[in-house]
């Protein structure tokens, strides 16, 4: 098995070669408004509840 690279999703998937860590995330996720993300977390929930999930 040596010699296999390990990709993560954000790597394989969306490209993403420089992966922010916890806090830096955290950090930049503090200083948004809850309001300003209840809009698309509800309408991605309820295609998740459409959808039988």
């Amino acid at each position: 098995m040596e010699g296999i690279k390990r990709c993560s999703n954000a790597q394989s998937l969306f490209g993403i070669h420089q992966i922010p860590s916890d806090n830096q995330i955290r950090n930049l996720l503090d200083q948004v408004a809850p309001e300003q993300v209840f809009g698309i977390f509800k309408q991605g929930l309820r295609l998740l509840e459409q959808q039988g999930h």
